[in-house]
């Protein structure tokens, strides 16, 4: 093998090793991207999270109307004793007071019960919209993945056949880099002289020289 078929070869594989290289990065952030969906789990939500403060609205309103409630009434029994009227009126008309004050709260508990049960409901869909896209994203993962696993192995096995002239220390793409170096300066005549060159000498040593 002259010179320039040396040079050629190393090219080559410069290329394929690279090539390699970037496969497998590539399957490292494929990797990493799958151990955060494995990791991510829907939220459990329940639905007196989103209920306890309609409770405690309702709660606080009916205390505070339940002290007018209660001196209107001694007010009405009052004027109506000093009236002479029946006693139905007044009784009907604290049977209003205690109405409206019961009314009230009861009103905020319904409405805030379907308004926190609406909310709980509208996150759980997207909860379920956000895992259906996750999981469509983790299969395209798993299935690019899967054939970048086998790019590689690909690329790898037809590395293989170099590995009678390329001796393990040197099979990968920044040393090969090295190798192409000292045939294009003139350093090494032939792909054998060069690998004799990065065996026997240190590696950054003749980095610094070219």
């Amino acid at each position: 093998m002259n010179r320039g078929e040396s040079i050629a070869l190393a090219n080559e594989l410069c290329l394929e090793y690279r090539a390699v290289k970037e496969i497998q990065k590539k399957i490292d952030e494929n990797e990493t991207l799958l151990s955060e969906f494995n990791e991510a789990k829907p939220e459990h939500r329940r639905l007196i999270s989103f209920f306890w403060r309609y409770l405690l609205i309702a709660g606080i309103i009916f205390l505070v109307m339940l002290i007018p409630t209660f001196v209107i009434s001694f007010v009405i029994f009052f004027i109506a004793f000093e009236s002479n009227l029946p006693a139905v009126y007044p009784k009907a008309a604290i049977a209003i007071l205690l109405l409206i004050n019961v009314a009230v709260p009861a009103v905020i508990i319904v409405c805030g019960y379907r308004k926190a049960k609406r909310k709980m409901m509208d996150l759980n869909l997207k909860d379920a919209e956000k895992a259906a896209y996750n999981k469509k994203r983790k299969d395209e993962l798993m299935r690019q993945t899967d054939e970048l696993r086998m790019q590689k192995n690909a690329k790898s096995e037809s590395l293989q056949k170099y590995n009678d002239i390329i001796p393990e220390s040197l099979r990968e793409g920044g040393k090969i880099e090295m190798l192409r170096r000292l045939l294009v300066a003139g350093k090494a005549e032939t792909f054998s002289d060069a690998i004799e060159l990065l065996s026997t000498n240190n590696c950054k040593t003749l980095e610094s020289q070219q």
